[in-house]
């Protein structure tokens, strides 16, 4: 009998996700198993949370690294799931243990391709399940978001939550932009839509913002790209319908238990990649020249894509409509108000992109203030422009590693923030994955936006606290109550707006005085 247990399977997203099924039918073969999952470190956030697994190792550092760690691990089973050259040489560093293979179907899934047969290849969760003999045991996969700790009651929500996946890794498989904000727009006609939700990489980030250009519907659109995996697991659950192409966006979509459309063109069903849910379904025209590749890689050979581009809004949205009239509108945490805080000059000490995990330091009276507005309701949410990662002066993970250590420093005063959030984007940096025009740089309302989807916000008794002009904007423009504080850039920030005669700021000298502002105005939160 197994005591440990390790799976193996490093990437991509989609395949990643459909290795849940596996974990859960290992636990019930094995009760007393350890079980542990190697993978790279950006899909680690899959399974944030997740019980079944007991341990994740991170590919982040060559594969020497990854042995020595799994070393002490212990193995006696070793599943893997990927079956290319790394992963086998990673088993192979454990010649004691019994291994379990994965049979890819390469050779058949090729063939699908040149013939166009349509008698369909076993689903890659199926083959995952054969390998550790399971098959029949697990419906689909399941992932759920991390667990709340919200006491807040629910409430029915405006309308229905509609997600879109955008994005995808080979540009032959985008279903056309247009064609999601036509989409966008015959559903809003038709159902009382609250929010459409947009999903994607950094990379994609343009896509967001050419539907945001073509949409005329009245509902929001709230953009979640280039965000952790984490984060995107959270927003997704949040979903009554996700319409994707095929990506591991879909996959992970439907893993979330959200009724999803996957949308096919140069890949095909036949494949055994469908997202698989209760509700969800693969939709394809089913042309004679698809598939055309195994992983939608090449280009089209045709004049234009049929395939995708003929997969009319109007086709979508029949089966749109089957799946919104089949189901309610989740209900939402009751919006409570927060306080918006800017982080450099506020929270902790300016130091012109010189940020470290080692040299941040917490402003006097910034855990106080936190502490006591949280006891008070209100959620605190930090909102940060970080510029230095678009001019290359920081790295995206550098930031993140200052947001642990200042959450830690909060922490041992009794002090803590429900959400740290930042804008990598400047447009004339050095970074060109950076280098655009974006929806979350302040005063824009991104960032507020992607916190009322994960948090529920009552925008009307929130107020923002901040050291910059574009920090009391961005108040303004969501209809909350704006405080500038003279620490960090706030002495600045008075002198320009007293040159503009602007008095409609609330100013403070320091956010603990901004707290007690806030608080002193009795709000019922």
């Amino acid at each position: 009998m197994s005591e440990r247990i390790l799976v193996i399977r490093f990437s991509s997203l989609g395949d990643v996700v459909l290795t849940e099924p596996v974990f859960r039918a290992l636990k019930q073969k094995y009760l007393q198993a350890q079980i542990a999952l190697a993978t790279k470190k950006e899909y680690a956030g899959v399974f944030e949370g997740y019980s079944n697994i007991d341990r994740l190792f991170n590919l982040d550092g060559g594969l020497e690294k990854l042995a020595r760690e799994i070393r002490a691990f212990k193995p006696d089973l070793i599943v893997d799931l990927h079956r290319n050259f790394r992963s086998r040489r990673l088993a192979g560093q454990f010649p004691e243990a019994r291994k379990l293979t994965y049979a890819k179907a390469r050779w058949e899934r090729f063939l699908k391709v040149l013939t166009k047969t349509r008698r369909p290849v076993a689903h890659t969760m199926e083959r995952y399940l054969k390998t550790v003999e399971a098959v029949g045991s697990v419906a689909f996969p399941q992932l759920n978001a991390s667990t709340s700790k919200d006491h807040r009651r629910w409430v029915g929500p405006a309308g229905f939550t509609v997600g879109f996946g955008l994005g995808a890794k080979w540009e032959a498989k985008l279903w056309p932009v247009g064609h999601f904000s036509q989409l966008a727009e015959l559903l809003s006609k038709s159902f009382p839509v609250g929010r459409f939700i947009l999903f994607g990489s950094e990379e994609e980030y343009e896509l967001g913002n050419e539907f945001k250009k073509k949409f005329s519907g009245s509902s929001p659109a709230v953009m979640v790209f280039g965000q952790p995996l984490e984060r995107a697991k959270n927003c997704l659950s949040k979903l009554d319908l996700l319409v994707s192409n095929d990506s591991g966006l879909m996959h992970l979509g439907a893993a979330c238990g959200v009724p999803t459309l996957g949308l096919f063109g140069p890949t095909h069903p036949v494949l055994g990649f469908a997202p698989l849910g209760e509700k969800s379904k693969a939709l394809s025209l089913d042309l004679y020249c698809s598939p055309c590749s195994l992983h939608g890689k090449l280009p089209c050979f045709r004049s234009r894509r049929f395939c995708l581009e003929d997969l009319t809004p109007e086709k979508v949205f029949e089966e749109a409509r089957a799946v919104l009239k089949s189901v309610k509108p989740k209900p939402v945490l009751e919006p409570v108000p927060a306080v918006f805080m800017d982080r450099d000059g506020v929270v902790i000490r300016e130091r012109n992109f010189d940020y470290t995990p080692d040299n941040i330091e917490i402003l006097p009276g910034a855990p106080g203030a936190i502490r006591r507005l949280k006891e008070a309701g209100f959620k605190i949410v930090i909102v940060s422009n970080q510029s230095g990662v678009g001019r290359g002066f920081l790295t995206v993970e550098g930031v993140e590693a200052v947001h642990s250590a200042v959450q830690e420093k909060l922490k041992k005063e009794g002090a803590e923030i429900d959400r740290f959030y930042f804008c990598p984007h400047w447009s004339d940096g050095a970074v060109e994955k950076f280098r655009k025009e974006c929806v979350c740089r302040k005063p824009e309302t991104g960032m507020p936006e992607l916190a009322d989807l994960e948090l529920g916000i009552d925008f009307s008794r929130s107020f923002v606290v901040g050291d910059r002009v574009t920090d009391l904007e961005l108040g303004w423009k969501k209809g909350m109550r704006s405080i500038l504080v003279l620490t960090g850039q706030g002495k600045r920030a008075q002198e320009e707006l007293a040159e503009k005669r602007d008095d409609s700021a609330i100013v403070k000298g320091n956010v603990l005085e901004a707290a007690e502002h806030i608080l002193g105005m009795k709000m019922e939160v």
